[in-house]
């Protein structure tokens, strides 16, 4: 969706959409049609709040946030649910052929954005919960960038151009 809003009004069409939201009763109405994909955004919402949170979680802030702006979040999260997937799969074909299989490696991925200390895996539902709650901080980062973006290009003062395209 590409938003078209003027400068001095996007705080305010943020809040008109978001009251558009909360009217449709959009958490209510997924909870009564997929208990647990409700129950999972709850828990992502859970986990961005202790990673917030400077005296029990990470304290990671948003400002933090927005210096990795070279997609990190979202390859760390990549890396989360590929694990869980791996793992799914693995529960999975044992189940099937009524055997043990190899648990995959919990070894730092290749594509893991930052230091070795921060590659945390524990098991499936930790993971995909931690990966939900990278690309939620992913996605706010991203749009902070975008809004900020659009009102520098929309606020800077037009230069003129000659034929040729140059700044005069």
């Amino acid at each position: 969706m590409i938003w078209k809003f003027s400068d001095e009004s996007i705080v305010h069409e943020i809040e008109k959409r978001m009251k558009r939201v909360r009217e449709f009763s959009t958490f209510d109405r997924l909870k009564e049609l997929d208990p647990d994909a409700y129950m999972a955004v709850e828990m992502i919402a859970r986990e961005v709040c202790r990673q917030r949170d400077p005296e029990f979680g990470e304290g990671w802030t948003v400002e933090h946030d927005d210096q990795h702006a070279w997609g990190e979040m979202s390859r760390a999260a990549s890396c989360y649910s590929h694990l869980a997937g791996l793992q799914i799969r693995a529960e999975a074909r044992a189940r099937r052929d009524q055997v043990d299989t190899t648990a995959p490696s919990m070894a730092v991925p290749g594509d893991w954005p930052w230091d070795e200390k921060w590659w945390k895996p524990k098991n499936i539902n930790r993971d995909l919960i931690r990966a939900g709650a990278l690309i939620a901080s992913e996605w706010g980062r991203w749009k902070r960038a975008n809004i900020a973006e659009y009102v520098s290009t929309r606020a800077a003062p037009a230069t003129a151009r000659d034929e040729s395209g140059s700044a005069q």
